[in-house]
């Protein structure tokens, strides 16, 4: 297993429409999207994301790859107005269960990380996570993400509320 971190070309769209929706079919408490509301993006929407990200337009999705297979993303952006532009977040991080717990997401993290501390104006870096994913708010712990609060009631999927468990650290 040789697992690179890597950018997609605007070409490879699918495999980043292909990832994000097995994303949210596998980890649907994750995510405040819903696999039905992305299967309906139009193709050029899944184009200009990566498009967008490959131009450092205050965005960035990054891949983790085994060799030509998709196994793993993570999402983040930063910039905006004035008075918030020192704070980056983190997003839609996803790794294929076959591939968890052999550092994927640990090598995901630290890519998106750098890519911040890359960036003059980022000072500060925040994520917020499902309060029943111990795994993740693990990683996110040991990468030195902080708790700052929790978001009680912050999905509500079939019925049933999910708390968020908000995070950050300093660059």
């Amino acid at each position: 297993m040789s697992i690179i971190i890597s950018t997609l070309a605007s070409e490879e769209w699918t495999k980043y429409r292909d990832i994000r929706i097995e994303s949210l079919q596998n980890e649907p408490t994750a995510f405040l999207s819903s696999p039905e509301e992305e299967e309906k993006l139009d193709e050029q929407i899944w184009i200009n994301n990566l498009k967008k990200s490959s131009n450092q337009q205050g965005f960035t999705l990054l891949f983790a790859k085994d060799g030509n297979q998709v196994i793993g993303m993570v999402a983040g952006f930063w910039g905006g107005r004035e008075k918030i532009k020192h704070i980056a977040h983190i997003y839609g991080t996803y790794v294929n269960p076959a591939y968890r717990g052999k550092g994927v997401g640990r090598l995901l993290m630290q890519a998106v990380i750098d890519k911040f501390k890359s960036i003059p104006e980022v000072e500060k870096v925040k994520i917020e996570v499902n309060a029943q994913n111990i795994s993740a708010f693990t990683l996110y712990q040991k990468m030195g993400f902080k708790i700052i609060g929790k978001a009680e009631k912050e999905l509500k999927i079939n019925g049933v509320y999910y708390d968020e468990i908000l995070m950050e650290q300093f660059v």
